[in-house]
């Protein structure tokens, strides 16, 4: 009980007096610089023979008259002793050279008279140096009683990864809240590990075992870091369970407006997504400036990044649709940001499955280039809903690729997907479907005369980051919403591109393309969706609650596959892939459907889903996609 009352009611008291109550906090500040300036005044007089008791006493009332005025009128007592700093104690300094030349001058008027030039220099080391000693143990006895006060429960153990300038200034910062608690640094520096930085030992990234039971997180302050860089950082610090955080930019570290609000979580594509090859700009250019060119599907994860990447090639005009309101008013706010002069845009409303309102587009507009990235991509809303998603996924690219025909223009680019690869659901086989249209416009576009011939090409490509498909968006909520990370299966893995590459490449491929070939995009090494999970939870500075680790943040919980989720993903069906001049970018010629036999059975399907005959309507697409096994 008085180990508690000595412990805790004191530096209740003490915080109060000195953070509550501003004008007795100024009043004690200036009673210990008065007894400062007593005691160093007594250290002169005694140690100089010359000096006597009513010369120290005179001395020391008109230095006191003389620096307290100084003191207030130049904001001594104004900053938090709590957070001094450097600066701080340089200002105390050049306030005390104030007022040792102020002393000297009154010296001359016959006032008080000192022994020599000598005292007025003696007097400002000792002043100094007493003053700055007392305003850093206060400082560092506030600090801990605020510690003490935060409750150690609360506290964050913290290393940081960059023993730099930066890092330096952050663990100023860090130390300066009782929120967290500076254990050390990291770096792979050889010339600075063993050595110290703010008092805090620099240890190997190497050495991550002699402190690891004790950090709670770690801080990258590392500026101009790459990706592949980045990733190598932050899975070594994974590997032990270590949330990681970032300092948010490197403008913020160059522009040295560090500070705590500037630590971020770690984007899921810096950590997982590779270096990107950057684009040949020049041929880009050449195929899109001066173009007109529509996005179906504009709103989407895809279709608006596409638009995005168009737009900065300067196309004479593009045109954005889509049958979602508030998406399209989305990127259309996104697109005015971006400020292009250059370009016409045409935002339209409205769906591509219904071919009178396309064919009005068409007619209005000599379009060169499609790019049709609308369709239902998600798998369980797709299988519950199977009749919506294959007419929306089917027949608004037959509506497309026969108005492309029609109106002659130079390409449509079809944006499909990896489940098209023996689906396992109605979703993967709508898209298969969808590639077969393609392919047989691709064989009727090859008997007209050549100027008016479109090419007819599609884009096969793995899951993308963050889009409204991806399994990201559903692991951030269940993050910043406490967990549980549900995952399906613990062997379930996928390919995963960020979204912006996916765009960049999907651009190349439609340069490269032929006509009636399938580009595929060079997706990467597959990862395990559950490793996934980890590096998000990690990269949200969060830890994974395990049987090894009952204390984490975050758990993950398997539910199970669910209806026509496979393990894996293909890019293939039966064809091998033939590279092309891009090293991300390959071409497969696959089997394909004659138009004679396929559109007659397009157009029963589209009875059937008239009709709302979804029995018959599945029995067809299993028919026409012999590889997807449908589901009783």
């Amino acid at each position: 009980m008085f180990k508690l009352l000595y412990t805790k009611i004191p530096s209740k008291i003490i915080l109060d007096i000195l953070f509550k109550n501003r004008v007795l906090r100024r009043i004690i500040l200036v009673l210990i610089d008065i007894i400062s300036i007593i005691l160093c005044t007594f250290f002169l007089y005694w140690n100089n023979q010359s000096f006597t008791l009513s010369k120290f006493s005179d001395l020391s009332i008109i230095i006191i008259l003389c620096g307290i005025p100084l003191y207030l009128f130049t904001g001594q007592y104004k900053g938090l002793t709590k957070y001094l700093d450097s600066i701080e104690f340089y200002k105390i300094i050049l306030r005390n050279c104030f007022l040792s030349v102020l002393i000297y001058l009154i010296s001359l008027s016959s006032l008080i008279k000192l022994p020599s030039i000598y005292f007025t220099f003696q007097f400002l080391f000792i002043i100094s140096g007493v003053s700055t000693l007392v305003k850093a143990l206060m400082r560092d006895i506030l600090l801990k009683l605020s510690e003490s006060q935060s409750g150690k429960s609360k506290i964050k153990n913290i290393a940081i990864f960059g023993a730099n300038h930066y890092g330096a200034q952050l663990e100023r910062i860090l130390k300066n809240d009782n929120s967290y608690k500076m254990l050390n640094f990291f770096d792979d520096n050889k010339q600075l590990i063993g050595r110290n930085l703010n008092g805090l030992p620099i240890l190997s990234i190497n050495e991550i075992e002699k402190t690891k039971d004790k950090i709670d997180q770690v801080y990258i302050c590392v500026p101009l870091i790459n990706r592949s860089y980045l990733r190598k950082v932050f899975d070594i610090f994974r590997t032990h369970n270590l949330p990681v955080l970032q300092v948010a930019s490197i403008n913020d570290l160059t522009n040295k407006n560090l500070n705590l609000s500037n630590l971020k979580q770690i984007e899921i594509d810096e950590i997982i997504g590779r270096d990107v090859v950057k684009p040949n700009k020049e041929i880009l250019s050449k195929a899109i400036k001066n173009s007109i060119l529509m996005v179906t599907g504009a709103g989407g994860s895809i279709g608006s990044e596409l638009c995005k990447q168009i737009l900065k090639l300067k196309p004479k005009e593009l045109i954005i649709l889509d049958s979602s309101e508030p998406s399209l008013y989305q990127i259309e706010k996104e697109i005015e940001k971006m400020n292009i002069k250059e370009t016409s845009i045409q935002t339209i409303l409205g769906s591509a499955c219904d071919r009178k309102h396309m064919e009005r587009i068409f007619r209005a507009n000599k379009i060169d280039s499609v790019f049709h990235a609308a369709a239902y991509k998600h798998v369980p809303l797709v299988e519950k809903n199977p009749l919506v998603g294959i007419f929306n996924n089917v027949i608004s690219t037959k509506i497309i690729c026969s108005l492309g025909l029609e109106f002659n223009i130079k390409q449509f680019v079809l944006i499909s997907s990896d489940k098209a690869v023996r689906p396992t659901n109605v979703m993967g086989a709508s898209k298969r479907l969808s590639e077969l249209i393609v392919q047989a416009f691709s064989k009727i576009s090859e008997n007209k005369i050549e100027e008016n011939r479109t090419c007819f090409c599609m884009v096969r490509f793995g899951n993308v980051l963050g889009s409204s498909g991806s399994v990201v968006p559903l692991f951030k909520e269940q993050i910043s919403n406490g967990g549980p990370v549900t995952i399906t299966h613990e062997e379930m893995i996928r390919y995963f591109m960020t979204i912006t590459e996916a765009s960049q490449l999907v651009l190349q491929a439609s340069v490269i393309a032929e006509g009636g070939d399938v580009l595929l995009l060079d997706m990467g090494e597959p990862m395990l969706i559950k490793d996934l999970a980890k590096r998000m939870i990690h990269a949200s500075g969060l830890s994974v609650k395990t049987e090894n680790n009952p204390t984490g943040d975050i758990e993950l919980k398997l539910t199970g596959l669910r209806p026509g989720e496979k393990l894996y993903e293909e890019l293939l069906i039966n064809a091998e892939s033939i590279k092309t001049n891009h090293p991300l970018i390959f071409r497969a010629v696959e089997e394909s459907i004659p138009p004679s036999k396929i559109f007659p059975e397009i157009d029963k399907l589209q009875k059937y889903l008239k009709d709302q005959d979804k029995e018959k309507a599945l029995n067809l697409l299993n028919y026409l996609v012999p590889e997807w096994t449908r589901r009783n």
